[in-house]
């Protein structure tokens, strides 16, 4: 066997170079071999089908002026002829001898400039064309519905293929692109349902109607995804922007964002027709870097590796969570967030809650752009590193658009409290502000009393602006409401604080200088000051009698208020009766 092998390669090498067919001549060849036998068994099918109808049918179908117009599919070959990229076939024959089937057709292969062999695919109704256009192609789909599913393969060269445009004029129901790079316009008349694409450069995506679409893509780099009426689901590799603004994301709802490196995008979301969420699941495995984000609406989950110093968001409505794995940079500014959590530290970073800075995300400004802000609550944060030149400010109206500047205003009431407050690290030049702290903060390890922040946060020394009071009688119980007689000398308190309230004091009829004093948080926000607290003011009793309590509160920042004053007298003994007798002029006799 060895020898006739041997024999044989002799022969071979004795064939003249220039008789052997070209690598492009054999692949021309394996082509058409290729196409033959495909279009022979179809039609070997379609005759073997067309012989099994009715008899009754045949008439019919032997009438070829009769025929309704049936649906188009493309034949693409470049490889016959260099100078033609696309060819416009049917398969009519197969739909007129039976309508019942829908073939899924694989056309024969363009050639790109790198020698690789892309074969366009659809199911479903409508035609696909390929056109060759520079360096790439363009792809048309015509008479296509949700039903149409269109794929590309590839195969040799670099295994890749580019698209300079898609214009679909029609619904369409899922594009299988992944072995395109995208680098020019598409553009989506009608519905989509699902857009799978490789690497996206240089591009702009308009779908024109409302419906939800999912978007999967490599790596996204200065493109613009214009989709006003839609709601996404976005997977890809990395978004990025050369320049800022260069990838830019219009949306009326993200359902779903994942990437897996980093974003750097302006995203913008109207909220329009979105019942829930308009702001779903974000996950970013790498750094958000840069970017405006403008959502009108809520937001579920929003998570990244880190965030960047020029990152800024607004969000209209709440958050659930906010989780940066390593810093958090830039600045956030939402109605309420349940939870800020910071695998790293905060580094440079501002949280505004109940505020709203607008599609700007900047203070100031008119129009879309304008300010407002409200009672906002922070639940819980939860920073692992340190807190370092940032500000956390929950319920603060600047009034000025200036924070710090000593006339801020706090519209929260203590009942939107922070439920939880733990840095790991150390705290430096850094601002909280809250309506009011829990029982217990703990900084880099260690427990602290409320009070005691005003020596941890900077900003707080820098707070010139004193608390505010007003106090009444809890329950007046004399003959008129307002007549300060009561039973009962329970005092309710009511204090405006743009800082950390650290203290109520009292004094009992100029008893003294002012002492702290006991006071109960109180559902509606109210502190009440109970009658064993104001005995206590006394040395432990609180008899009857008319009594002048004046009350003033202290700040963390050591601002004392204006004292207030109340009145009452306290009466808790029933009248007695010394005799009970029967009016003379009443009494008509003896029995």
């Amino acid at each position: 066997m060895s020898t006739v092998n041997r024999h044989n390669a002799r022969r071979v090498a004795r064939i003249p170079a220039a008789a052997r067919p070209s690598a492009l001549l054999t692949r021309m060849m394996v082509s058409i071999n290729r196409w033959l036998r495909g279009w022979w068994q179809r039609w070997v099918d379609a005759v073997l089908r067309w012989h099994k109808r009715p008899g009754e049918v045949l008439p019919q179908v032997r009438q070829p002026l009769t025929c309704e117009p049936l649906e188009p599919r493309i034949l693409l070959s470049s490889e016959f002829h260099p100078g033609i990229q696309a060819t416009l076939v049917t398969s009519s024959s197969a739909q007129a001898l039976d309508a019942s089937v829908q073939p899924t057709i694989n056309l024969t292969p363009l050639v790109d400039a790198d020698g690789t062999q892309v074969t366009l695919g659809i199911t479903g109704p409508g035609t696909a064309q390929l056109v060759s256009d520079g360096a790439g192609f363009t792809l048309k789909l015509n008479n296509t519905d949700a039903s149409t599913h269109v794929s590309l393969a590839a195969d040799g060269g670099d295994g890749r293929v580019v698209l300079t445009g898609i214009a679909v004029s029609d619904d369409v129901g899922a594009l299988d692109l992944a072995v395109a790079d995208l680098q020019g316009d598409a553009t989506f008349s009608g519905t989509l349902r699902t857009l799978v694409l490789g690497d996206i450069r240089n591009a702009r995506l308009d779908l024109a109607r409302a419906t939800d679409i999912t978007l999967q893509a490599g790596k996204i780099v200065d493109s613009h995804l214009h989709a006003p009426l839609a709601k996404l689901s976005v997977v890809a590799s990395e978004w990025l922007s050369g320049i800022p603004g260069a990838s830019r994301l219009e949306l009326a709802g993200l359902s779903s964002l994942s990437t897996s490196g980093d974003f750097a995008a302006d995203l913008q979301v109207s909220g329009q027709g979105v019942p829930a969420y308009a702001l779903g699941s974000v996950r970013v495995g790498g750094a958000i870097v840069g970017g405006i984000w403008s959502v009108h609406g809520r937001g579920a989950v929003l998570q990244a590796g880190s965030t960047s110093g020029d990152w800024c968001a607004n969000l209209t409505g709440t958050l659930v969570q906010f989780i940066s794995k390593g810093d958090a940079s830039g600045s956030l500014s939402l109605a309420a967030l349940q939870m800020l959590q910071v695998g790293g530290s905060a580094r440079g970073f501002t949280l505004l809650v109940g505020a709203d800075l607008g599609d700007d995300c900047a203070p100031g400004g008119v129009g879309a752009n304008a300010d407002s802000y409200q009672a906002g609550t922070l639940a819980r944060v939860r920073i692992t590193g340190s807190l370092v030149d940032s500000r956390l400010l929950v319920g603060l109206d600047p009034v000025n658009t200036v924070f710090g500047d000593g006339n801020d205003q706090q519209l929260g009431r203590p009942t939107q409290r922070l439920q939880e407050f733990i840095v790991g690290g150390q705290v430096t030049d850094s601002t909280v502000v809250a309506p009011a702290f829990p029982s217990v903060v703990r900084i880099g390890g260690a427990s602290l009393a409320p009070e005691s922040l005003g020596q941890v946060f900077a900003s707080v020394s820098a707070d010139s602006v004193a608390p505010v009071l007003s106090a009444r009688l809890q329950d007046d119980t004399g003959s008129v409401s307002d007549d300060a007689l009561t039973r009962d000398p329970a005092v309710l308190v009511e204090i405006v604080e743009a800082g950390v309230l650290s203290a109520i004091e009292a004094s009992l009829d100029n008893s003294g200088d002012c002492l702290p004093v006991s006071a109960a948080l109180q559902g509606d926000g109210s502190y009440l000051i109970n009658a064993r607290a104001l005995a206590e003011l006394r040395g432990g009793s609180l008899p009857d009698g008319t009594y002048t309590l004046s009350l003033r509160a202290r700040d963390a920042a050591g601002n004392v208020a204006e004292p207030v004053v109340v009145s009452f007298t306290l009466d808790t003994s029933a009248p007695a009766l010394s005799q009970l007798a029967l009016d003379p002029a009443s009494d008509t006799g003896a029995l």
